[in-house]
């Protein structure tokens, strides 16, 4: 099987998911701290712009801005706030969050933070996470292997939340043998 790169063609599609009680709490926990995530790295970059604007070099500052900087890995994020470490929280829900970050404002220049571009997550109605479908060396990559996969065409598992039943729209999936599972957008919206 060909790496995700290399196949001809990317295909999206939506499903539409009917997660139990106890499974909604799970989507919308890592949907919490994906937002939190995210959040917390703009608080981070706005915090070591003002620091910067310091005149008087100051130890103390310094300092600060150090450990904030280490704060940008997922790792040391993790572990200043202990809750991120919950056993439901997907890790590669935590991991896309700082990457969707990184890709938005990956270079942040003095004057694009200045301009207040960086903008929070506000909570609301809607929720989603991302989360990547990862295969193992000697399994063969369709959508029935992996992380991520369909059990029969009226269930998944996803990482942490179980199987679920869904409903899929285009069936055509289950006929291609080429297609494997990359990321999976997982939301809730308002009917």
């Amino acid at each position: 099987m060909q790496t995700m790169a290399k196949l001809p063609y990317h295909y999206g599609t939506k499903f539409r998911i009917f997660p139990s009680r106890q499974q909604k709490e799970l989507i919308k926990l890592n949907s919490d701290i994906s937002r939190t995530i995210y959040n917390k790295l703009i608080a981070i970059d706005k915090e070591i712009f003002q620091l910067s604007k310091v005149k008087i070099p100051i130890i103390q500052v310094k300092q600060r801005i150090d450990d904030l900087n280490s704060r940008k890995n997922m790792k040391n994020l993790a572990n200043h706030y202990i809750y991120m470490n919950n056993k439901n929280i997907d890790s590669l829900a935590k991991a896309n969050a700082s990457q969707n970050y990184k890709k938005k404002h990956g270079k942040c220049t003095v004057r694009y933070i200045v301009q207040a571009h960086l903008i929070f997550i506000k909570k609301g109605y809607s929720e989603s996470y991302q989360t990547n479908c990862q295969y193992s060396k000697n399994s063969e990559m369709n959508i029935f292997s992996g992380t991520i996969k369909f059990l029969d065409r009226k269930h998944i598992v996803l990482p942490k939340i179980g199987k679920i039943r869904v409903k899929v729209s285009n069936p055509i999936i289950f006929d291609k043998s080429n297609i494997r599972i990359g990321t999976v957008t997982v939301k809730k919206r308002q009917l």
